[in-house]
């Protein structure tokens, strides 16, 4: 994945993710690391059924904690849509986003009808559409018709699940890496202001900090919420929020708005401010 994707050219580099997986697959089946017997176990044709697991039922306990994930979804994917724009070249209005998000929340009800999990904005496919460079829509349409596939022929869902987990970590690597660095960029473009700074640093200080220093004491708590509140990016997510609304936007409509330049000053030695 590293070498086709640095110096891939074409189909090459292109298909830089089918060749890592084909050559990952091989190298765990010569290693006694490919189990493929859910695959011969699975049948070749499966309908999906409604409710698969009954009835609709209401808890608010399970509501709430679904509610702040599905917050925390729509935020990541937010980001997701404008670093994919920023690789593309393409500007990201209010209106995709709105659409973006409204597909999401369908098409989650529609799979939770028929008992599959919520859909979401995967962040590594971004790097993964960096890597690959194909940014073509038609690409995804493509897939997305290959995944319902997928979805009715049981026995190559289980082939694409028989990867062992550690050729989708080394695959998903440089991907997640090339992710990070995008989300540097767009951090850098914010208005360098000193409360904006104290919310981009706390909260990602303590969405990776809190919930390992806190992991005995989330064990106390009910399943749902030690599981919500020992996840990262939830945790970083709603500390931004917070912080937001209590650093910038409440004091904002007080007029308490954070006048300082984009460029900070600092005092010398001679007491003079001085461009930082």
């Amino acid at each position: 994945m590293l070498l086709l994707g640095a110096f891939g050219r074409g189909v090459a580099r292109r298909y830089a993710f089918v060749w890592a997986l084909l050559l990952g697959d091989a190298l765990a089946a010569l290693l006694g690391r490919l189990d493929l017997q859910p695959v011969a176990a699975a049948p070749w044709l499966g309908i999906p059924r409604l409710l698969p697991y009954g009835g609709l039922a209401f808890d608010l306990g399970a509501t709430t904690i679904f509610l702040l994930a599905f917050i925390v979804a729509v935020l990541k994917a937010v980001a997701v849509y404008h670093a994919a724009g920023e690789i593309v070249g393409t500007t990201i209005t209010d209106e995709r986003l709105n659409r973006g998000v409204a597909g999401a929340a369908a098409g989650s009800m529609v799979s939770a009808l028929f008992g599959g999990f919520a859909t979401t904005a995967y962040a590594q496919n971004v790097g993964l559409l960096r890597l690959a460079g194909n940014g073509s829509r038609h690409a995804v349409t493509y897939a997305g018709g290959i995944f319902l596939t997928l979805a009715f022929v049981p026995k190559l869902g289980a082939t694409l699940a028989a990867t062992p987990d550690p050729v989708v970590g080394g695959i998903f690597l440089p991907t997640a890496g090339s992710l990070i660095v995008i989300g540097v960029g767009l951090l850098a473009r914010l208005a360098q202001t000193e409360r904006n700074l104290l919310v981009v640093g706390l909260a990602v200080l303590l969405g990776v900090g809190l919930p390992l220093m806190g992991a005995p004491l989330f064990d106390k708590l009910s399943p749902g919420w030690g599981l919500l509140l020992s996840q990262q990016i939830v945790v970083g997510t709603f500390v931004a929020i917070l912080l937001e609304l209590l650093l910038v936007h409440l004091p904002g409509r007080f007029g308490y708005g954070d006048h300082r330049r984009d460029e900070p000053t600092v005092q010398g030695a001679d007491g003079e401010e001085r461009e930082q």
